[in-house]
C-alpha cells in the first residue's frame, strides 16, 4: 500500500509539473511554485487506518486543509482524523503529545501544556518553506 501511495504523489506531482511547464515560458517559471506543489501534493495523501484513525506507526492520520486568504496568501490547518470523525471542529494546530496517567502523580502541580504546531498564513508559493509558530 505504500507503494501505492509514493506512486500517487509522484504521478500528481509529474502531471504538475508538465502542466506547469506547458503554462509557463521557462522565464516565466518559478521553482518555489514547484516546491510548494510538492508539498501540497504530499501533504493531501494520507495513508493509515481508517477503523483505529492511526497510521502504520501508531500515529494519528493527518489531513491538511488549505484555506486561501485573500489573493495571494494561505492558511493550513492541520486536523486529526479523529478531529474530523468526531466533528469535533477545526483546532488550528496538530498536538504532538500523548501522555499515560500516573495514578500516584502530584496532582497539585500544574499540569504541562501539550505542544502545539500552528502554521502562518503564506503566500502560495512559499508553501514549501513549513512556516510555523
Amino acid at each position: 500500500m505504500e507503494d501505492n501511495v509514493e506512486m500517487l504523489v509522484m504521478n500528481m506531482n509529474n502531471t504538475f509539473r508538465d502542466v506547469y511547464f506547458k503554462i509557463f515560458k521557462p522565464e516565466e517559471q518559478n521553482q518555489k511554485v514547484l516546491k510548494s506543489a510538492q508539498v501540497t501534493i504530499s501533504a493531501n495523501m494520507a495513508q493509515g487506518n481508517a477503523l483505529t484513525h492511526k497510521t502504520a506507526t501508531g500515529n494519528s492520520i493527518i489531513f491538511s486543509e488549505w484555506k486561501p486568504i485573500g489573493k495571494t496568501k494561505v492558511q493550513r490547518t492541520e486536523y486529526t482524523f479523529d478531529s474530523i470523525v468526531e466533528d469535533s471542529g477545526p483546532t488550528g494546530t496538530v498536538q504532538e503529545h500523548s501522555e499515560q496517567l500516573d495514578l500516584f502523580a502530584d496532582f497539585d502541580t500544574e499540569p504541562e501544556e501539550p505542544k502545539t504546531k500552528k502554521y502562518i498564513p503564506v503566500k502560495w508559493e512559499d508553501i514549501y518553506k513549513h512556516l510555523t509558530k
